[in-house]
């Protein structure tokens, strides 16, 4: 008979995905909320996608987002665009007709230029730095009160 031992499992993290940044300041993705009294800054890099573009993923460094006391907010950044460079296109020529000799005329359009397509990248992750109480700047809005701004609704509370 063999005696074996079970060690204690440790405790699973209920949400591997969550970044505490310091008490009361954790993001998840690219959305971090702030449980504090005191507006945090929020430091972090955008990793940044750009379909179509020469180099797909991009880290921007350096990025700053505030969060308010008791609220959250997304993480935005100005990824990387990316212009595909342009070509001269010659349509092909049209029929103009006869005229009074009997000839068949085609008209040569001049070539055009057609610029290239343009990559505009999003932040899809997020490599936190940190979050320090830093009441220096306003805090991000909510996701929630952006899209009430872009609906021209009032975003404060009826009182």
């Amino acid at each position: 008979m063999t005696v074996g031992l079970l060690a204690p499992r440790a405790a699973a993290d209920p949400d591997p995905q969550r970044h505490t940044l310091a008490p009361g300041v954790w993001c998840v993705g690219t959305t971090c909320r702030n449980d504090t009294d005191q507006t945090h800054r929020i430091d972090w890099d955008a990793i940044c996608w750009n379909l179509g573009a020469a180099a797909e993923w991009v880290t921007v460094p350096g990025q700053h987002t505030w969060v308010g006391p008791h609220n959250w907010a997304g993480l935005n950044a100005d990824c990387p665009t990316e212009q595909e460079p342009g070509k001269w296109v010659q349509d092909p020529p049209y029929y103009m007709g006869y005229y009074n000799d009997s000839l068949n005329y085609f008209e040569y359009p001049k070539p055009r230029w057609e610029p290239g397509d343009t990559h505009k990248g999003v932040v899809r992750d997020a490599r936190y730095a940190g979050a320090v109480p830093d009441n220096s700047q306003p805090p991000a809005p909510s996701p929630t009160q952006s899209l009430l701004s872009l609906l021209g609704l009032p975003s404060g509370s009826a009182g």
